[in-house]
């Protein structure tokens, strides 16, 4: 060491004095960066600060409702198929009772194919079955003795027929008391006190008079099957007749009420001559 440097290399240390280069203190060598093996990025990626919460991976709640839902109406899918089926039984079993089978009395088979140009089976019924399932007709003496038969085949038509006859009693009655239900009658009447007034009436079904045939007659106008209906008064009987297709099997007049109304009345014609 020296107060003074000696020549090149010297060097002058804290404190205040000159040393040789062989003295010089080594500098400290930098450290060397370690780098950690980089890993594969994860799936799940925590939310940052202040973020809403991270959603399941789960079923939604919404999911469950509808697929609790869904099982539900699948449930009552079921009960509603089970129901109807179990409903169209019942109602097969009632429509034999609604309409008695049984021979019918009033007329016989061979009377009403002979009028209507085709076969007839007929059955006894006493009509009701018709006010349940508006198949038969019985518009007029829905509650008279009845028999009802029907043709099938490819020469029928589907002819579908209905026979009510009434005897004694005052038939004159009667008839007029069929005539006025088949003319519509009214249910109700209200007013309002103001000058309106509302009046609810019955669906009328009278079609138009007939004569050449009995006392007097009527034939209504056309059913919802297709049916029309003749009522004759001869004396103290009441025959009611409805024919509802045609018989050779054509769809050319079904829905003339006047075609309708003479076949009706040719079956009606029949039974009277018995």
């Amino acid at each position: 060491m020296s107060e003074q440097p000696q020549g090149p290399g010297w060097w002058l240390a804290s404190d205040g004095r000159y040393y040789p280069p062989a003295q010089a203190p080594q500098a400290p060598q930098a450290p060397q960066a370690q780098f950690a093996p980089v890993s594969p990025p994860s799936q799940y990626q925590p939310p940052a600060p202040g973020a809403g919460p991270v959603p399941s991976s789960g079923m939604s709640g919404c999911g469950k409702v509808a697929l609790v839902a869904g099982g539900v109406l699948l449930v009552l899918g079921v009960v509603v198929v089970v129901a109807v089926v179990i409903g169209v039984r019942w109602l097969g079993n009632k429509a034999t009772e609604f309409v008695e089978p049984g021979s019918c009395e009033i007329t016989s088979d061979a009377v009403v194919s002979e009028a209507l140009g085709t076969p007839i089976t007929l059955e006894k019924g006493t009509g009701l079955g018709g006010l349940v399932s508006g198949i038969i007709d019985a518009r007029v003496l829905a509650d008279a003795p009845s028999c009802w038969g029907s043709a099938a085949g490819e020469d029928s038509g589907g002819l579908l027929v209905r026979v009510a006859v009434v005897r004694g009693g005052d038939a004159a009655a009667r008839f007029q008391a069929e005539v006025k239900q088949a003319k519509g009658v009214v249910v109700s009447s209200t007013d309002d006190g103001e000058g309106t007034s509302t009046t609810v009436e019955t669906t009328p079904y009278y079609g138009t008079a007939v004569e050449g045939i009995g006392d007097e007659a009527f034939c209504t106008s056309l059913g919802l099957t297709g049916t029309v209906g003749i009522l004759v008064r001869s004396g103290e009987d009441l025959v009611y007749a409805s024919v509802g297709g045609t018989p050779d099997g054509t769809a050319t007049d079904l829905l003339d009420e006047t075609a309708g109304c003479e076949r009706a009345r040719k079956l009606a014609s029949a039974v009277l001559a018995g």
